[in-house]
C-alpha cells in the first residue's frame, strides 16, 4: 500500500521497495558541480517515479505470477536545490579533482548509496539505456545584464527600461548566461515597478488633464530574442505581444508588480539558438550572437505622454491666463516614466541525449562512474548496447597499475598468499580467474599464450604469475588513474574459496637452493632478508630483496623417519581402512601438513551423518616469520588430499578434506588488578591468549581439535594470576561463524547457578576473541553474570543481532538520516532515464 493506503500491484510495490520510497533515507546520492566543488543534494528532496506507456498491472492478479516490468519504459528522478545552496556552474577540473569530465557544461552525478538498503546495483545493472532526458525548473534568477536604447543599466539600483522619455519603439534588453545556454521550454518574467501609480484608478487619474484615457491595460510590449546577431521574429507577432502592466482586475487592482509568461509554443517563434558553452558574462554589443531578450514598447501610440506633455501643459497655462476670473485648471502631472526596481526570471529548460541511435537534441555526455574513475559512454555511440550502470559481472576484481611498461615485455608478479580467511566452498566449483588489460577504457583479455606462468594455482597458494604484454601498452585512461598501464584479475565464482593476498611484488623470480652437503637446514625456512645479492654481480640489476621466508623445503629422511614410515606402510599396506590409516597416509604423502585428524559418523554420530563419510581436518605447517593464528589449507590443496586418498580407500567410501572451524571465546568479567592500569589489562589479554591457544606461541604444539573449555577452569586461572586481586560477573561467550554466513552464539551467563562446559565441534578449534569485555573495578563486590547484550560487534566488521536465538544474522550499519530539507524556494531538477 502507498502512504494514502491505496492498494498497489506487485510491480509497483517492488519498484517502491527497491528505491526505498517508503523511507526518508534514499539509496541514491546526487551531486552537482559548483564553483568550489560538488554540491550535495538533500536526500529528502529526491523522488523516484516510474514512467511508461500504460498503467501498472492489475493488483488483483495472482500473487504467484512472475513480476512483469515490460511496462516500465523509464523512471524519473526529481530533486530540488534551495536558494541557500551555491550556484550550479560548468564543471571545472581545476576545482573538482573527482573525475575527468571532459565537458564545458554543468555535471549532475547520481551515485548508488551503499549504506542504505537495498543496494540498487543488482536490480539496475542489466537495464539497457536508450535515452537520457533532463529538465530543470529555475526560480528567482536575479543576476541579469540589462540595457535600454541608451546603453547599459545597473540592475542593482532602479533604472528606466525604456529611457527617460519613452516612445513607441523604445526597447528594454535583458539577458542571463543561464538562459542563453539552455533549451528553454518556458520563461516567466516578474517585474517590480517603482513609483507607478498604485491602482488603475490612480493611473487614469494621473493622466486626466491629458485629454485622452491613459489606461494600464493599453500598454503592450513585444518579446523578441537575439539569435545569430538578429532579434527574432522580424516584424510583428501577435502571439509574442504581452501587456506591460496587470490586465486583470478592477479599478483598485495594485499595479506595483507585473509578469510576462512565455509558453513553449511562443518560444518556438523566437528561433532560439542557445550558446551551449556560454557560462560567464555575455556583454551586449553589435557582435553578440545570442543570450538576450528584448521587450519593445508597441502600444499605445502616445506611450507615456512625454511627447504630449509640453503641448498639454502649454494649452492649460494659456487657458488659465485667458480666463483670470475663473478658477485655474489643474496643471497636468508630469508623465510617468517607467522605473524598474527589480526583475526576476523563472524558467524551465530541457535537454536529451540519445544513446540508442539517432541524433541528440543538444551537445552533452553520459558518464559511467566507476570506483576509481569515469567513462564517457557517449563517445562511441552505436558501437554497443548501453547499460544504465557500469558492468561488473565478475564476483571479485584485483587492479594493478604499472609504470614504465613496454610492449612485448614479460611481467613477473609475486603473490604472497594466505588461506587463513578462506572458505571451503561446500562442494562448489573452483572460481575461474581471468587476466585482462585496459585499453581505450575497455578491458581486453590476455590470451592463453600471454599467460606465461601461474604457480599460484589460480590464487590458492603463494607463487609467481608471468604475463606477456601486448603490442601496445596504453597509459591514458579515465576509468582508472592516468599514466599507468592497468591490468586486472577478475574472478567468477565463490571468491572466498581463494586465498587472501598479503603482498604483491614486481620483477619477481624463483630461487631454488642447490644442496651442497648437509640438507638439515631445509627443516627450517630461510628467514626474510637473507638473500640480498647475486653470487656473480650483474650490473643491470641494482637491488635484490627477499621479502618473505622460503617455502617448500624438505630435509632428507633420517633413520627414525625411515623406520617409522616402513612400519606404517607394513601396517596399512598403502590402503586407507581405519581413521589411523587416513591420518598416517596424509602425513607421509604431504610434508607441508603439520597435523591431521580423521573423524566419522562412528566416533561422532551426533555431528556427522553416515552419508558424509570420513572428514579429514587438515592443519598445514605455519609460517615462522608471518604470524598466522588461523592456519588453513587452500582449496586446491584440500582437493589434492581428497583425490589422493580416494584412490587408496574403498570406492564406496566418501572422503572430505576440510579446514578446522575456528570458534572464538569472549570473556565478560569485572576484574580488580593489584595495579589498576593499562599494563595489567594488556598483560591479562596476553595471558588469556596463551592459556586458550598456547600453540599460537609455540609452533611445535598441536592444535586442540574438538576440545572443550570449562568456565570454572578459566575463572580459576584468572584468579591465580599474581597481578589479579578480584574477579566477578564472569561468563564466557562462544562466537562461531557458520558456513552460510550466519552466527551461532553460546552464552554461559544463561546457565544460572552452574559452571558451563563449552564444547567445540569435532572440527572446531578454540581461539581467544580479541574483544574481551573486561572492566576494571575498584570495589570487591560479587555480581552475577549477565547475558551478553545485542548487537555484538565481532572482529570490528559485523554487528550480530539476536533475531533467531542462536542462529542470527548480520545487520549493516546505516548512517543517520539527513536533516529535513528547509522550506525554501529553489531550483527543481528532473532526470528521466528511458530504458
Amino acid at each position: 500500500q502507498t502512504e494514502d493506503k491505496k492498494p498497489v500491484s506487485l510491480e509497483e510495490a517492488f519498484f517502491r521497495r527497491i528505491f526505498n520510497l517508503s523511507s526518508e533515507a534514499r539509496n541514491v546520492r546526487i551531486f552537482l558541480s559548483g564553483a568550489r566543488g560538488w554540491i550535495s543534494v538533500d536526500p529528502n528532496t529526491i523522488q523516484v517515479s516510474a514512467a511508461g506507456h500504460g498503467e501498472w498491472p492489475d493488483r488483483h492478479e495472482s500473487e504467484t505470477r512472475d513480476i512483469d516490468f515490460s511496462i516500465l519504459q523509464a523512471f524519473t528522478i526529481e530533486f530540488s536545490l534551495p536558494n541557500t545552496k551555491p550556484a550550479v556552474v560548468p564543471f571545472d577540473p581545476r576545482v573538482i579533482k573527482d573525475g575527468d569530465y571532459d565537458t564545458a557544461f554543468p555535471v549532475a552525478k547520481v551515485l548508488l548509496a551503499d549504506d542504505v538498503p537495498p543496494y540498487l546495483y543488482t536490480f539496475l545493472r542489466d537495464l539497457k539505456l536508450d535515452r537520457v532526458e533532463l529538465e530543470v525548473e529555475v526560480q528567482q534568477v536575479r543576476q541579469l545584464q540589462v540595457y535600454n536604447d541608451l546603453g547599459i543599466l545597473d540592475p542593482k539600483q532602479p533604472y528606466q527600461p525604456f529611457g527617460p522619455q519613452p516612445v513607441v519603439g523604445n526597447s528594454f534588453i535583458f539577458g542571463n548566461p543561464e538562459c542563453g545556454s539552455k533549451d528553454l521550454t518556458s520563461l516567466e518574467m516578474a517585474i517590480d515597478w517603482q513609483n507607478l501609480p498604485q491602482t488603475v484608478e490612480d493611473f487614469e487619474k494621473h493622466y486626466r488633464q491629458y485629454g485622452k484615457t491613459y489606461s494600464p491595460s493599453n500598454y503592450k510590449v513585444q518579446l523578441t530574442a537575439l539569435s545569430n546577431n538578429q532579434f527574432y521574429p522580424i516584424g510583428d507577432d501577435e502571439s509574442l505581444t504581452y501587456p506591460l502592466f496587470k490586465e486583470k482586475g478592477d479599478s483598485s487592482t495594485n499595479l506595483g508588480q507585473s509578469s510576462i509568461s512565455v509558453a513553449y509554443e511562443q518560444l518556438t517563434h523566437l528561433n532560439l539558438q542557445p550558446a551551449y558553452t556560454l557560462s560567464g558574462p555575455n556583454d551586449f554589443d553589435n557582435e553578440t550572437e545570442t543570450g538576450y531578450f528584448k521587450l519593445e514598447l508597441k502600444e499605445p501610440e502616445e506611450a507615456f505622454g512625454h511627447t504630449a506633455y509640453p503641448k498639454v501643459f502649454t494649452e492649460t497655462v494659456s487657458r488659465n491666463a485667458k480666463n483670470p476670473d475663473e478658477e485655474d485648471e489643474p496643471l497636468p502631472n508630469n508623465p510617468y516614466t517607467p522605473v524598474i526596481r527589480s526583475v526576476m526570471i523563472d524558467y524551465t529548460a530541457a535537454a536529451a541525449l540519445n544513446l540508442g541511435g539517432g541524433s541528440s537534441d543538444r551537445p552533452g555526455a553520459v558518464y559511467h562512474v566507476h570506483p576509481f574513475g569515469i567513462v564517457n559512454i557517449s563517445d562511441s555511440l552505436g558501437e554497443e548496447e548501453y547499460r544504465l550502470l557500469p558492468q561488473y559481472k565478475a564476483d571479485g576484481y584485483l587492479y594493478l597499475g604499472l609504470r614504465d611498461v613496454k610492449p612485448y615485455q614479460t611481467l613477473s608478479l609475486f603473490f604472497q598468499l594466505t588461506a587463513r580467511n578462506s572458505h571451503s566452498g561446500s562442494g562448489k566449483a573452483m572460481p575461474k580467474v581471468q587476466w585482462s588489460y585496459l585499453t581505450r577504457n575497455k578491458w581486453q583479455d590476455f590470451t592463453d599464450r600471454q599467460l606465461l606462468m601461474d604457480t599460484t594455482d589460480q590464487f590458492t597458494k603463494t607463487g609467481l604469475i608471468q604475463l606477456f604484454t601486448p603490442r601496445a601498452t596504453p597509459t591514458r585512461h579515465t576509468q582508472l588513474p592516468d599514466g599507468l598501464f592497468w591490468i586486472r584479475a577478475s574472478v567468477k565464482g565463490e571468491v572466498r574459496m581463494l586465498s587472501q593476498c598479503i603482498a604483491i611484488h614486481m620483477q619477481a623470480m624463483h630461487a631454488r637452493w642447490v644442496i651442497e652437503g648437509d640438507d638439515t637446514r631445509l627443516g627450517q625456512p630461510l628467514q626474510p632478508g637473507m638473500i640480498d645479492s647475486f653470487e656473480l654481480r650483474m650490473p643491470e640489476i641494482t637491488n635484490v630483496t627477499q621479502p618473505f621466508e622460503s617455502y617448500g623445503g624438505k630435509p632428507s629422511e633420517d633413520t627414525y623417519a625411515f623406520f617409522s614410515r616402513i612400519s606404517e606402510r607394513l601396517r596399512h599396506k598403502n590402503r586407507a581402512i581405519t581413521l589411523w590409516d587416513y591420518e598416517r597416509l596424509i602425513l607421509e604423502r604431504f610434508h607441508t601438513i603439520f597435523q591431521v585428524k580423521a573423524i566419522s559418523h562412528l566416533n561422532f554420530p551426533e555431528d556427522i551423518t553416515p552419508e558424509e563419510g570420513v572428514s579429514l581436518i587438515v592443519i598445514p605447517k605455519r609460517t615462522v616469520y608471518l604470524q598466522d593464528e588461523t592456519p588453513k589449507a587452500n582449496f586446491k590443496f584440500l582437493q589434492q588430499i581428497q583425490a589422493y586418498l580416494q584412490d587408496l580407500t574403498s570406492p564406496f567410501a566418501k572422503v572430505q578434506a576440510r579446514n578446522p572451524q575456528y570458534e572464538y571465546i569472549r570473556i565478560l568479567a569485572k576484574v580488580k588488578f593489584v595495579n589498576n592500569d593499562g599494563l595489567s589489562y594488556q598483560r591479562l589479554m596476553d595471558d588469556l591468549k596463551r592459556f586458550i591457544a598456547p600453540w599460537i606461541f609455540d609452533h611445535t604444539l598441536p592444535l586442540n581439535i574438538g576440545a572443550s573449555i570449562d568456565e570454572n577452569i578459566v575463572l580459576n586461572y584468572i584468579k591465580s594470576l599474581p597481578y589479579v586481586r578480584f574477579v566477578t560477573k564472569f561468563s564466557l561467550v562462544r562466537i562461531v561463524e557458520m558456513e552460510d554466513g550466519n552466527y551461532e552464539i553460546t552464552d554461559t551467563a544463561l546457565e544460572k547457578g552452574v559452571f558451563s562446559l563449552l564444547q567445540a565441534r569435532p572440527w572446531g578449534v578454540f581461539l581467544p576473541d580479541p574483544d574481551h569485555q573486561i572492566e576494571m573495578v575498584e570495589a570487591e563486590e560479587d555480581e552475577d553474570p549477565e547475558k551478553v547484550e545485542f548487537p555484538i560487534r565481532f572482529q570490528n566488521r559485523v554487528d550480530i543481532i539476536d533475531e533467531y536465538k542462536k542462529s542470527i544474522v548480520i545487520r549493516p550499519r546505516t548512517r543517520k538520516q539527513a536533516e529535513e530539507a528547509k522550506a525554501d524556494s529553489g531550483d527543481q531538477y528532473t532526470i528521466t532515464i528511458k530504458l
